[in-house]
This record gives structure tokens, C-alpha cells and sequence, in this order.
């Protein structure tokens, strides 16, 4: 199918360039291999391994659509790896000394965006004969979800160590236009995309959706405030 493996190289493009950037946490990476040696009890070295995975078995699918020879089983584990990728990235974060990514929602924020930009890859790389709009609602139902829980994230910031208090001042102060005008690029866009049909006039609500996935991570980052240096059980 031309339009799985257009897919299949969208996502390895996407995923080499998550896998370069991810590097950039490291002191040394070089080293990265290495880590995967504390797979036993390190969530980066569980990371490592199922990002790395998840990267090797998009290519081999990229090159068997190219190929003709697709295999469903090898898709499904394929998007299986891609999950405990991810969730192996969040519980990195959870296990910092930073209050604000301590929490539950740093697994609500990591999934949406993994939907949401999943969601975009597959709309602009099925035929015209697919029916999009199951997927879209998917889309839609997952940044409602990380926004209807964000009011009870920012409480759990102000009820907790003064770390998080500090963060959440920065996301109402500093950063508090920022954050506004991340949720309206990600809503607009997502309520753009929603109601037009015909993919050409997709690209700008895609663009918006883009947008504020980048500038929520952004924040993410930047509001990070650590009660001590450094990182538990990694």
C-alpha cells in the first residue's frame, strides 16, 4: 500500500529526529548504548531499548511496504514498542526531583500529544476511501481529556512543595500568555481539522496542532523547577 509505507516514512522521519533530540539530555552521548545495561532498574535504560527498538522495527515496515510484504503482527508490535516507549519516557520525568513532572499528567500530556500527532501522520497518509473522522474524534477526545484535567494538575502544583508552587507561578505568570496561546493553537487547530474535510485544507489547522504541541513542551521545560539537582531511579 503507497499510502502505509508514505506513513511508515513520515513516522521514521519523525522518530529519528525525536531519537537525535532525546540525545541532547545526555552528557555524553556516545555513551547512550551503554545505558542500556541498567535495563533491570533504570527507566532510561528501558527507554533506550524500547525507543530503539521501536525505531529499528519502522524501518524494517517502511521497507517491507516498500517491498509488498507487509505483515499486520509485526505493525501491531511495532506500534506496541512505540507505546512503552513512551510510557518509559514519562516515568523518567516522574522519577525527577521536579515537582511538576512528578505527576500523573506528564503521562496525560506525553499519550495526548502521542495521539494528536499520530492522528496527523495517519489523516494525511490514508486514501481517500478511509473514513477519518473516527480518528479525529480520537484526536479531539484526547486534548479535551489533558485539558479537563489540567485545572486539578495546577491545584496539586499549589498544594505541594514550594518547588511546584514556583512552577505553577511561572505558568500563570512568566509563562502565562504562553500557555494561553498554546491552548489556543491546539483547540483551534484541532476544531479547524475536525470540521474540514478535504485534507489540502488541513495543512494550516495541522500546522496550528503542531504548534502548540512544540510550544506546550516547551513550557514543559521551562517550568521544570527541581527541589534538588540531580535524578531518582534512573
Amino acid at each position: 500500500d503507497h499510502k502505509l509505507e508514505r506513513g511508515f516514512l513520515y513516522l521514521l522521519i519523525m522518530v529519528v529526529i525525536g531519537l537525535l533530540g532525546s540525545l541532547l539530555h545526555l552528557g555524553r552521548p556516545w555513551a547512550a548504548p551503554y545505558s542500556i545495561l541498567n535495563i533491570g532498574s533504570s527507566w532510561l535504560s528501558r527507554e533506550i531499548l524500547f525507543a530503539g527498538s521501536f525505531f529499528v522495527l519502522v524501518a524494517v515496515s517502511w521497507f517491507l511496504e516498500r517491498q509488498g510484504r507487509a505483515a499486520a503482527g509485526l505493525i501491531w508490535l511495532t506500534g506496541l514498542l512505540g507505546i512503552l516507549a513512551v510510557f518509559s519516557m514519562t516515568q523518567i520525568y516522574m522519577s525527577s526531583f521536579i515537582p511538576a513532572w512528578q505527576s500523573w499528567y506528564t503521562v496525560v500530556e506525553f499519550f495526548a500529544a502521542t495521539v494528536v500527532l499520530g492522528g496527523l501522520v495517519a489523516v494525511f497518509t490514508l486514501g481517500r476511501e478511509a473514513n477519518r473522522q473516527p480518528l479525529k474524534w480520537l484526536m479531539l477526545g484526547a486534548v479535551l481529556l489533558q485539558l479537563a484535567l489540567l485545572p486539578n494538575y495546577l491545584g496539586s502544583l499549589g498544594a505541594g512543595a514550594a518547588a511546584g508552587q514556583q512552577s505553577l507561578s511561572m505558568l500563570s505568570g512568566s509563562y502565562g500568555i504562553l500557555s494561553l496561546i498554546r491552548w489556543l493553537l491546539i483547540l483551534a487547530g484541532m476544531s479547524w481539522f475536525l470540521l474540514v474535510p478535504d485534507r489540502k485544507g488541513q495543512f494550516f489547522p495541522a500546522l496550528a496542532l503542531i504548534a502548540g504541541l512544540v510550544l506546550g513542551r516547551y513550557l514543559f521545560y521551562a517550568s521544570g523547577v527541581a527541589i534538588s539537582v540531580g535524578l531518582a531511579g534512573m
